[in-house]
């Protein structure tokens, strides 16, 4: 028995899958039942492109990087936790 499946998306993104099935030779159901019969199968998704960081996120590590190379806001070496966390405490 067949049932429909309604999910929100892009619509460019919608589109552009539409064309590259279409260029594959497969209906764009046929291609999300093969994603969801793999999604059952190995109980796990895979990616295979990276993420990208949001532009807040890359201009922290930014931030970050230069700090770190300029040693500013780096923390001491602690010898014990008690003195690590009255430093962060203070």
């Amino acid at each position: 028995m067949n049932t429909i499946l309604n999910f929100k998306t892009d619509k460019a993104l919608k589109e552009e899958a539409k064309k590259v099935a279409r260029e594959l030779g497969l209906p764009l159901g046929t291609i999300m039942n093969h994603y969801l019969k793999e999604l059952v199968r190995e109980k796990r998704v895979l990616y295979t492109t990276h993420p990208v960081p949001s532009s807040t996120v890359v201009a922290e590590l930014q931030k970050m990087s230069t700090e770190a190379r300029d040693s500013e806001n780096i923390s001491p070496a602690f010898s014990d936790a008690k003195t690590a966390a009255a430093w962060l405490n203070s």
